[in-house]
């Protein structure tokens, strides 16, 4: 489905105008909710514009329903079950957090392990619980460099509690909090010709760093200049179609 274009100040394209969705904030039942498109699907699970593209490219592994044959939409009801489903197998899934301790002692990987419930680092590095050990990453409070270019992290105990508090909000279907890798809605405003960096691509697409643009995303980037840019145009393109219509 194609939208509109709207023109800018000088009279520059500045991509289509579609409606925003306002992020993690669940639609009210009704029944039966009705064919729902990109951000309808959204705003039914709850979740950013991000998680439809992953959910529904993964579907071959997530179950996450077909389109509706011939149309850009899906049924919004079975959308509904499939979320309602994915969310309950998903909290029974989660490991149990070990909240004991003082909230300011500092842990290294595998201290932050046991308080997620590992045995060990590794167990919690290749963990694909909830992207915990990115969330982790991106809020380290002690880094040691070591020889060899080595780095040593460590995190408060509260830091880990609050991540970990974080999983179990996601789990029971409250939805990611800004900050983490999914955290607001696409957006449109600017022209399509436009390149920008990495950073400014994952804020088109709804991330918060670049390091969460999936591999597909990454693809797009050409080099100018010796650096690596996204055209906007193309982002938006992905956004938009993320996945094969039927």
């Amino acid at each position: 489905m194609r939208h509109p274009m709207t023109r800018g100040p000088r009279g520059h394209a500045r991509g289509p105008t579609r409606p925003r969705v306002r992020q993690n904030q669940k639609m009210a039942s009704t029944s039966p909710i009705g064919p729902v498109d990109r951000a309808g699907a959204a705003r039914v699970a709850g979740k950013s514009l991000p998680t439809i593209d992953k959910w529904y490219a993964n579907r071959a592994t997530t179950g996450f329903p077909e389109r509706i044959p011939g149309t850009g939409t899906w049924d919004g009801d079975e959308v509904d079950a499939w979320v309602k489903d994915y969310e309950a197998q998903r909290a029974t899934q989660l490991t149990a957090v070990d909240a004991t301790g003082d909230p300011d002692e500092l842990l290294t990987t595998t201290g932050v392990a046991k308080v997620f419930g590992y045995k060990t680092g590794n167990s919690l590095r290749q963990s694909t619980d909830r992207g915990v050990w990115a969330d982790l990453l991106a809020n380290v409070d002690e880094v040691t460099e070591l020889a060899g270019g080595k780095v040593r992290r460590k995190w408060k105990r509260s830091t880990a509690l609050r991540i970990a508090g974080a999983r179990q909000l996601i789990a029971a279907g409250g939805g990611r909090p800004v900050g983490t890798p999914e955290s607001g809605p696409v957006l449109y405003d600017g022209a399509p010709e436009d390149l920008l960096s990495g950073a400014k691509a994952a804020a088109v697409l709804g991330y918060s760093a670049a390091r969460y643009l999936p591999d597909a995303v990454r693809a797009l980037a050409r080099s100018v200049d010796g650096q690596m840019l996204y055209r906007r145009g193309d982002l938006l393109d992905f956004a938009a179609d993320m996945g094969p219509r039927d």
